[in-house]
């Protein structure tokens, strides 16, 4: 049988809930705070209580920032852009996603983002040179361009075949070819 999920499953439907309980504010900018803090309560339960106000989300290594936070004692995680999106604007589509118009991943201003296809979203990465997938760049790349030169060299040269190239360099003989 196939499982539905429903929309309110989503970490930014929780994240809803946090801002609709006070927990968390936020700002037309794009900035996104904490306020309050659940604490649990010795003999059970828990009660909201305010903190200073701090910055929400954080950095992670892709540059995007997201939200942690906990949700019926769950630690949730949310992509920032994707909540201040559906806080000003509503949902997000099915198969649509959130793209920041100036490239600045962090920079999370209503402004800055739209919804846009995958496919969209994609072409804007490429056409902004955000995404660049060619020579060492690439992630699966296995030479770097030093090494296309060294083995152009070595090819023009003589002595070497393509087969012998592409084992010093551990590539294919096909791979070689194409270079």
């Amino acid at each position: 049988t196939i499982r539905r999920v429903s929309r309110n499953t989503f970490p930014e439907r929780k994240i809803m809930k946090l801002i609709e309980t006070g927990e968390l504010e936020i700002e037309r900018n794009g900035k996104i705070w904490r306020k309050k803090r659940k604490i649990g309560l010795r003999f059970g339960g828990s009660k909201l209580v305010k903190v200073e106000k701090r910055r929400a989300e954080h950095k992670i290594p892709t540059g995007y920032l997201q939200i942690r936070a906990m949700f019926n004692w769950k630690r949730i995680y949310a992509s920032a852009h994707r909540v201040v999106w559906q806080y000003f604007c509503g949902d997000i589509p099915k198969n649509m996603t959130i793209n920041h118009k100036n490239g600045i991943k962090h920079d999370n201003r209503l402004e800055n983002l739209e919804i846009l296809t995958m496919s969209e979203n994609m072409k804007h990465a490429y056409k902004n040179g955000l995404k660049e997938q060619w020579g060492e760049v690439n992630p699966q790349a296995k030479l770097t361009n030093k090494d296309i030169q060294i083995l152009r060299d070595k090819y023009i040269n003589g002595g070497c075949t393509q087969k012998e190239i592409g084992i010093m360099f551990g590539v294919s003989h096909q791979t070689i070819s194409r270079i």
